[in-house]
């Protein structure tokens, strides 16, 4: 299974259907459809430096 729900809010819609999908690299919201965050857009360099505080996984 490539994606994994995340406990967080969507920043558009406010539903708390956030996932983040490995295969495509991206946190996005199933309920409204945005893309939060495209995690290829980040360079690996900025990645280090990203806070991923904001999005913890639905244990």
């Amino acid at each position: 299974m490539s994606e994994v729900k995340l406990q967080t809010q969507c920043s558009q819609c406010e539903s708390a259907e956030v996932y983040y999908d490995k295969h495509h690299a991206e946190i996005y919201c199933r309920h409204c459809g945005v893309v939060l965050v495209k995690l290829y857009s980040i360079s690996n360099d900025n990645l280090l430096d990203y806070d991923f505080s904001d999005f913890k996984e639905v244990s």
